[in-house]
């Protein structure tokens, strides 16, 4: 019997990371009869890696490359029967932690929504307010099943709005996506081997 498939989309600064792992092995938990896919798995690994050889200078593919990506995952998440996506935790101006979902992540699940099929969005917490994680299985994350999606504007920007019971976690724009996950060279360009923590804190 061929198991229905969870996609298990999380940003790439925790890709092979104690995060991710940790996220991956609660995804499998709480959705035990489900193939959970990893868009971080090797296969999927191998056809990005072909999409970035095609543009090797790096301005090329912030402008081109990255956005070939996305489509790519896009493409990928068609045939995906329910969808979970990791929000990132940002900081407000007062210091505040709010949660919000990456650019490709957000059309991700818009996909999955959009195909009329189940979608969460998990929240990544750290109980003991550390940076480490001890253990991959502890259960630092927790799901909201999406009801709604709505698009706004913000800043010239096409942006989501995704809603559930008590909670709403807004997408980010790609140039919000790569200033929490990357880090900026001296030529303004972004440095992808120097990817930032998934908390904060």
């Amino acid at each position: 019997m061929v198991k229905r498939s969870l996609y298990g989309a999380y940003p790439i600064n925790t890709y092979g990371t104690p995060v991710g792992i940790a996220y991956h092995a609660f995804l499998s938990d709480a959705f035990p009869a489900m193939e959970v896919v990893d868009p971080n798995g090797a296969a999927i690994k191998a056809a990005v890696e072909k999409i970035k050889a095609k543009y090797p200078d790096p301005a090329t593919y912030d402008k081109v490359g990255a956005r070939e990506v996305m489509d790519y995952f896009v493409h990928l998440v068609q045939a995906a029967d329910e969808g979970v996506g990791l929000a990132l935790p940002m900081k407000t101006r007062d210091g505040a932690t709010i949660y919000c979902l990456p650019a490709g992540i957000a059309k991700e699940l818009g996909t999955i929504h959009a195909n009329k099929k189940p979608i969460w969005v998990a929240l990544g917490t750290n109980r003991s307010n550390s940076t480490k994680i001890n253990s991959s299985r502890d259960p630092y994350f927790f799901l909201h099943k999406i009801t709604a999606i709505t698009p706004f504007r913000q800043a010239e920007s096409d942006l989501l709005m995704f809603s559930c019971d008590g909670a709403a976690f807004s997408s980010l724009t790609i140039d919000e996506t790569r200033g929490r996950i990357y880090t900026k060279k001296d030529d303004g360009s972004w440095d992808r081997d120097n990817l930032q923590p998934y908390f904060l804190d």
